[in-house]
């Protein structure tokens, strides 16, 4: 029986990164998402799809020109639903859509929904601290101002969710 050598016991370790991981704001979108109510990440998931689908419509017969077509396999593998997201259709395709994307288009969803994700989260703690039910109507306020207002304002009318 073979011995393990000590070459094997110096390799360092690489932490697997998945493909949100390359944006800081992405990632944390992606994570955050993971932790909210599923009525929650579904309107995450219907604002992701929505934004993508703004950027395909954008970018017109050049977001087919520059389709990264490795980005398919990805698609293909995604079908062994592991994932948190692929559990459920409406994730699911709202990811498989963003994962489509360039990297500087991701990288612009991750961007614009990051915020309003952290702030719902906040919403939502708070929410399970004083034993309340979490009101779709808040949500959406607290996104809408998020776009519509800009995070700063955001920050500033829902800080006693902090």
């Amino acid at each position: 029986m073979k011995q393990g050598t000590n070459q094997d016991a110096m390799k360092p370790i690489v932490p697997i990164q998945r493909w949100y991981d390359q944006d800081p704001q992405l990632s944390e979108l992606v994570r955050t998402m993971e932790t909210l109510s599923p009525d929650c990440q579904k309107l995450f998931a219907l604002l992701i799809q929505d934004t993508c689908n703004r950027i395909i419509l954008l970018r017109g017969r050049d977001f087919i020109r520059n389709l990264d077509w490795t980005i398919f396999i990805g698609l293909i593998k995604s079908r062994r639903s592991r994932r948190w997201y692929d559990r459920e259709e409406l994730l699911r395709k709202a990811f498989k859509t963003l994962y489509s994307l360039s990297f500087p288009d991701k990288a612009l969803v991750g961007k614009e929904l990051s915020v309003p994700v952290q702030l719902v989260k906040r919403y939502e703690n708070y929410c399970q601290k004083q034993d309340a039910e979490i009101s779709l109507d808040m949500v959406q306020t607290i996104v809408e101002t998020c776009i519509k207002e800009g995070p700063d304002n955001a920050h500033d009318i829902y800080s006693i969710f902090h």
